[in-house]
C-alpha cells in the first residue's frame, strides 16, 4: 500500500540503501511530489549515481534547492540534500 492510500505524508526521507536509491526514488516519486519532503540521498554507491540521481530529482521536482555533503576522505559517504525552497532559509 502506498503512503497516499494510508494517508501518510512524510516530511523527511533518508536513503542509504546500498545502490537501490535510484529504484526507490522512481518508486516513490509520486509520494515525493505530493508530500514535498526534505531528502537526504546517498549518491556514492555507483559512479553514475553522482550524475543520474541529482539530474533525475532536478528534472522531476519543482522549487527544490540541492546541496552536497561529503563525510569521508575518499569517494564514500557523499549525500545529496534536496530541500523544498519554502523550507530553505
Amino acid at each position: 500500500r502506498s503512503c497516499k492510500e494510508n494517508n501518510l505524508f512524510p516530511d523527511f526521507i533518508k536513503m542509504d540503501i546500498e545502490g537501490a536509491e535510484s529504484l526507490a526514488i522512481e518508486g516513490g516519486m509520486e509520494t515525493i511530489k505530493n508530500s514535498r519532503p526534505q531528502l537526504a540521498i546517498s549518491i556514492y554507491h555507483y559512479d553514475n549515481d553522482f550524475i543520474n540521481i541529482p539530474l533525475n530529482l532536478y528534472n522531476s521536482l519543482e522549487n527544490y534547492v540541492f546541496k552536497l555533503g561529503h563525510y569521508s576522505h575518499c569517494e564514500n559517504e557523499t549525500v545529496l540534500y534536496a530541500i523544498p525552497e519554502e523550507l530553505e532559509s
